[in-house]
């Protein structure tokens, strides 16, 4: 671990002395292999000398940093960087929140999960908003004993934000359904998910009215926060689950 980081220190010590000072995009490179490579102390002593060097930190530089908490489970340090970004004037981007929103899952702390949400509703429409940032939230809620509240989003993101399922959404919804015994609504899912697919023999793993299921603004570590990237493994984890709780009659359909 931290090879990557390392190479990229040494490329870029040989940039400084060939005389080459380092900018911005510079250290954001080297950042996101730190985070990558898991040395976030590394990455914070270069955000540090970066600052000290009187350059401006992007709301990428805070986002990538934060990461880099995240990735090494240091929770804390990973939302402390998101509101010292706030309180330098920056306004995060749907990134930013993401990896925000999962540094608050990482430390427990559901109701700040939720509270970032409300923020980012607020902004609507000038923040648009993409099914990852949902899906990371809904499931600090599941994982945390706030299924509702987790279900409370899954309408929110459509009514309010308009943003549209996706399979990993429906995966984190039927995981709840169907493990609170709230068959009816399991139906009910069925029935929406049903209505969105084109007339087929086949069930297509992309339905044209949900996005892509895995966009590349997922944080890299996210990939706990993916549970079915397909219409064939999301029908497949339903069959399993109806048959183990003996619902026969959702299971003959």
């Amino acid at each position: 671990e931290g090879g990557e980081a390392r190479r990229a220190l040494k490329i870029f010590d040989r940039m400084r002395e060939d005389g080459i000072p380092w900018d911005v995009p510079t250290y954001n490179v080297v950042l996101k292999a730190c985070a990558e490579g898991h040395q976030p102390d590394m990455a914070w002593v270069l955000f540090q000398q970066m600052q000290a060097a009187g350059l401006v930190a992007e709301v990428r530089t805070y986002t990538t940093v934060m990461n880099a908490w995240v990735e090494a489970g240091e929770c804390q340090r990973a939302i402390q960087t998101f509101q010292e970004m706030r309180a330098a004037g920056l306004q995060p981007d749907v990134y930013a929140w993401t990896v925000g929103i999962k540094a608050c899952g990482a430390c427990g702390l559901v109701e700040t999960a939720l509270a970032y949400v409300e923020e980012t509703l607020a902004l609507q429409p000038r923040l648009p908003l993409d099914p990852i940032t949902f899906n990371l939230a809904m499931q600090v809620c599941e994982e945390h004993g706030a299924e509702t509240k987790a279900l409370g989003l899954f309408h929110r993101m459509q009514a309010e934000a308009g943003v549209e399922p996706n399979w990993i959404t429906y995966g984190i919804v039927l995981r709840i359904l169907t493990r609170t015994g709230q068959w009816p609504q399991v139906q009910e899912l069925f029935n929406t998910i049903e209505a969105r697919l084109p007339s087929s023999s086949t069930t297509p793993d992309t339905p044209p009215s949900l996005p892509p299921p895995l966009p590349s603004s997922v944080p890299s570590s996210s990939s706990s926060y993916l549970p079915y990237p397909s219409s064939d493994s999301f029908f497949s984890e339903a069959m399993r689950r109806i048959v183990a709780a003996g619902a026969w009659d959702l299971a003959g359909r």
